[in-house]
């Protein structure tokens, strides 16, 4: 099946507080580990792609996982978005 999820992550350097994204992420990710678990079996999509629904993804894959490892599919994440054509602005700013 092919579908396609609008991408909501900014790519405007001056929003991208990683703190602020990296929460995101890992306050969803516990999301995803109670849907993995409760039998609703269900991730939301509702406003698109986001840290936040990658999170879900990655709670109910992975389950419970360290900071550590958190932070490191976070790092790797952000680092390709950077190479992708949203990340365009991203990319001119590290120029600098």
């Amino acid at each position: 099946m092919d579908f396609e999820i609008p991408d909501r992550r900014s790519n405007n350097p001056q929003d991208y507080d990683d703190d602020r994204r990296l929460g995101s992420m890992k306050k969803s990710w516990r999301i995803g580990i109670v849907r993995q678990t409760d039998g609703r079996q269900m991730i939301s999509f509702n406003e698109g792609l986001t840290w936040g629904s990658i999170g879900q993804i990655l709670g109910y894959l992975f389950g419970d996982v360290g900071e550590a490892e958190q932070e490191r599919l976070y790092n790797l994440m952000r680092d390709q978005f950077e190479f992708t054509d949203r990340g365009v602005p991203l990319r001119q700013a590290n120029r600098g």
